[in-house]
């Protein structure tokens, strides 16, 4: 507690391991969702529900269905022009459940599209329709984003760690039916208590001289 906004932002990293299970107290974790269901989105429209996973039996099942999955090693980023596996990418699916098995809890994000109607919909839609199509999706994925940095930096700010499980949607069918819901998953944030420090290069801070930000005086 106490240190600035600034500081939670340049001091947030992605923690997988270490976690001592220690449970996270109700009100700290009260606020880190009030702080996700606080986040601007367009047309305040919402696109997220969080399912806040506490119970142990549940993360260790969705972490055992993780591994269960089929094609876990091609579980990387595609190329969209060959459909291929970026080489430069590995599957971190394995190490994503192991973060479930450690953590006390997991905040499961589904997408509930209000723009879009879901990834079903859009596979159907006439390309005349794909450009404005997309960009309601992106907007969608805006305000999760926004929400999830939210949760975040609260959860730091609570003195907790975690990280952002993507890898969890392989699984979308088993999340589903374990928390009885039928939008698709965006992933996980899984928090808890922990003293690890990153591991580079996934985590490395922002690192001045890349070509990210351009100045328009």
């Amino acid at each position: 507690m106490g240190r600035t906004l600034t500081d939670l932002i340049l001091s947030r990293r992605s923690i997988r391991f270490g976690f001592d299970g220690a449970p996270i107290d109700e009100q700290a974790l009260d606020a880190i969702v009030r702080c996700g269901l606080a986040a601007p989105s367009s047309k305040n429209s919402m696109p997220w529900r969080l399912h806040v996973v506490a119970e142990r039996r549940l993360l260790s099942e969705i972490a055992d269905a993780m591994r269960a999955a089929p094609n876990i090693t091609s579980y990387v980023p595609h190329d969209p022009m060959t459909g291929r596996a970026r080489p430069d990418y590995r599957s971190t699916v394995i190490d994503s459940a192991a973060v479930l098995d450690e953590v006390p809890v997991a905040i499961v994000i589904e997408h509930v599209a209000p723009f879009t109607r879901g990834l079903d919909v859009l596979l159907t839609i006439e390309r005349d329709k794909l450009d404005s199509a997309l960009f309601g999706l992106a907007l969608e994925m805006i305000g999760v984003g926004a929400a999830l940095e939210n949760m975040w930096l609260c959860a730091l700010d609570h003195g907790l760690h975690g990280c952002f499980l993507g890898d969890a949607a392989i699984a979308e069918e088993s999340i589903q039916s374990l928390l009885g819901f039928e939008g698709e998953v965006l992933g996980a944030l899984a928090l808890g208590h922990s003293d690890a420090t990153p591991v580079p290069p996934m985590d490395a801070p922002a690192r001045p001289g890349l070509d990210r930000v351009v100045y328009h005086a």
